[in-house]
Parts: C-alpha cells; structure tokens; sequence
C-alpha cells in the first residue's frame, strides 16, 4: 500500500538533463581536476510516513547546501520530486490512511536531512516548483556539518567542458560492499561528462543544461559542478535507451 512505482536504470545512461537554478555569476578558470571537498556540501534526503503503527520510506535522494562563503549553511537545495511524496502525504500536517484490509494508518510525513545513515535532522520545506523541478529545504538551525556550495549561471561559452554530478545513486549498494559508512561524505558518488548543450524549453521556459554523465536514481536533487567547484545545476533526469527504448529515469 504504501510502495510508490519508481522507473530504475543500470548503468548504460545516454543523456542527462540537469534543472537550473538562479544563481550569482562567478568567474570562470581553468582548474585541473574535481575538487573533492565539494562532497562536504551533500547529504541524503529521505522523505518518510511516521505513522502510528510504524514508519515507512516514500523516497529519497541528494540535496546540497547553499548560503554565504565560510558560513554555517540552514539551507539545502534539492529537486521538486524527491520530496514529492511529502506533499502528497500532507506536507507535515497529521494525515490518515487507509490500508487494503480497511486498517486506518495516523501520522505524518517528515523530511530527513542525512550527514551519514546514523547522523540525520528533520528538513523544512520551504518553496518548491514542480515544473522547474526544483524545491527549497530549510534546517531547524545553521549545521557545521556541511559547507555551502558557491552557484553560477551556466552560459554558452561553458559547451564542451568538463562537469561533474555529485549523488548517492547506491545507497543500497554499501550493504552488499559491507561499507563502514553508508550515507557520509565520502560515500558521495562523483561522475563526469561534458556539456553538450544548454537551452530553454518551450512553453515552460525552463532552462536545460544536456550533458553526457551518467545519472542513476539518487542522484536526483544533487549538485551539477563546473571544474571550478560551482554550482550550474540541478541532477533533474536522464533519458536511457539501454533497453532499446527511450525512458525517462528518475
């Protein structure tokens, strides 16, 4: 009853689309390689029914922090869908429903923010744009935890460099790896493409940045860097034809 039919991809991703968001210009360098202390800017975002009777996982994903440099971030971006399922379920507010035997089921939907898969606090829904793809968290205080990432505005002149999406696209993999940490920094996964692309949709308006990086489930809300560790977007969806079809994969 309380399963939600989520679309999965493996491995083979042919194209990524990543939702852009406002942002300040930055200046634009050369830089040799990731930087890996971005990864200190990421977190998991789960979404969840506590209900009376026992508490259920609707979905997670990635979300990054944003704020001033060098300040404690309250913060986090992520996308529209990830959290989806705690506005259906209410948004916060005390919610009922019903099982298929008949059973009524009392509770509420949260938002967890985690810095690892023990370490975790409760995310605030702000404002959010389900055409955009887009939502806003807020934290009940400012965390040391995480630093925030700087943004910028993703122009022509960056087609045909070098992008890296940050995510947690394996969560369920650390299990089987017998990792020591399952949802920390260093269990954030980093891959790489080029821009192939950026362009504005019609009727909606939104602006797409076309990538060739590899984007699985859980990577969605995270962070779309250029080589100087700025924000250009967010990890929004991916097409695959891996089994000889187009499929949208969130």
């Amino acid at each position: 009853m309380l399963n939600r039919n989520r679309r999965l991809t493996a491995r083979a991703v042919a194209l990524v689309m990543t939702m852009v968001i406002a942002a300040m210009m930055l200046p634009i360098s050369a830089s040799a390689s990731f930087k890996t202390e971005s990864r200190n800017s990421v977190a998991v975002v789960g979404v969840y029914l506590d209900l009376d009777q026992g508490e259920f996982q609707l979905g997670w994903g990635t979300g990054f922090f944003v704020g001033k440099t060098n300040v404690n971030p309250q913060y986090l971006v992520t996308c529209y869908h990830v959290i989806s399922p705690f506005i259906e379920y209410g948004s916060g507010e005390r919610t009922s429903i019903s099982t298929d035997d008949g059973q009524k089921l009392v509770g509420r939907a949260k938002i967890r923010v985690y810095y690892d898969s023990g370490d975790f606090v409760e995310g605030y829904y702000v404002d959010g744009d389900r055409i955009k793809d887009v939502a806003l968290l807020k934290l009940d205080k400012p965390t040391g935890k995480r630093a925030p990432l700087p943004l910028c505005v993703p122009t022509d002149s960056m087609v045909g460099s070098k992008i890296y999406a940050i995510g947690y696209p394996g969560l369920a993999q650390n299990n089987d790896a017998a990792a020591t940490s399952e949802w920390g920094e260093s269990d954030a996964t980093v891959t790489s493409g080029t821009i192939s692309r950026i362009f504005t949709t019609q009727g909606t308006g939104v602006n797409l940045v076309q990538v060739d990086c590899v984007f699985r489930r859980g990577n969605s809300g995270g962070p779309m860097l250029n080589e100087d560790g700025a924000v250009i977007g967010i990890n929004s969806w991916s097409r695959s034809d891996e089994f000889g079809i187009d499929e949208d994969i969130y």
